[in-house]
């Protein structure tokens, strides 16, 4: 084996090796990190979405139910108002 400096060829192969391997696991760390992160954020937008419509079903039933309101109070004015003309008429 040929040696220059304080390792030898061999030596320098195993140190290569292991800063690769040690890149790699880096790499690996990194991608996870990005992968959870990635799975928060959509998390996080799926419970966003979920609030939206909840909030949107709301106001629509909210929505329904005045508009229950305003036809039951304008057909029981226009019914008084019926029978008012009626009792009138037949008086």
């Amino acid at each position: 084996m040929a040696s220059t400096g304080s390792l030898s060829s061999y030596d320098r192969i195993l140190a290569h090796r292991a800063r690769v391997s040690s890149f790699a696991k880096l790499a690996e760390q990194r991608s996870a990190a990005r992968q959870e992160a990635a799975q928060r954020t959509l998390n996080q937008a799926e419970a966003t979405r979920n609030t939206m419509i909840n909030s949107v079903a709301q106001a629509g039933a909210g929505t329904t139910k005045l508009t229950e309101m305003m036809i039951r109070t304008r057909m029981a004015a226009e019914t008084k108002t019926r029978m008012d003309a009626m009792s009138k008429k037949y008086a």
